[in-house]
């Protein structure tokens, strides 16, 4: 299925007024197609287009996150990264870290993800976020979606059938 399919399913989707609760979602697919179609842009005209509507799905999925939460930090920490303000994006994930209580000997494990990694610990949260509104953004489900997505933590499972 290609990129413009993805975007008339989705506007198909939503013939009704999205709900308030699903807007990091929404936004947050947004971006993310946006991005790819980006990546896969023929012309330089493309590219361009689809940089400035990914990054307005970006600042709008900052809006809706309150400042200093562990999302916004994390897709403003993105920004400063595509930027090319790499220095700036450690700074914030580093105060981030600091101002939460991440421990050092913890803090390299939490922020050595891939990009991939981090948008799927991102879109649980988000999901989190739809399906338990009333549990807030807790920390603790924050680092166990990131303990669920650590490349090097070692796990067992069968593979075939057992």
């Amino acid at each position: 299925m290609n990129f413009m399919v993805v975007l008339i399913y989705m506007d198909s989707a939503l013939l009704q007024p999205l709900d308030p609760i699903l807007y990091p979602y929404y936004y947050h697919l947004r971006r993310t197609l946006y991005g790819h179609m980006r990546d896969f842009a023929l012309t330089s005209k493309e590219r361009s287009l689809y940089t400035d509507l990914a990054q307005q799905y970006r600042d709008s999925m900052m809006s809706i996150h309150p400042q200093g939460s562990f999302l916004h930090e994390l897709v403003y920490a993105d920004y400063l990264y595509e930027e090319h303000k790499y220095d700036s994006a450690l700074q914030v994930l580093d105060n981030y870290a600091r101002l939460n209580g991440i421990s050092e000997e913890n803090y390299e494990a939490v922020f050595a993800f891939s990009g991939g990694q981090i948008e799927n610990i991102a879109r649980k949260q988000i999901v989190n976020s739809i399906l338990f509104p009333e549990e807030g953004r807790d920390l603790d489900k924050i680092r166990q979606a990131c303990d669920s997505e650590y490349l090097n933590k070692k796990q067992t499972r069968p593979i075939g059938f057992c």
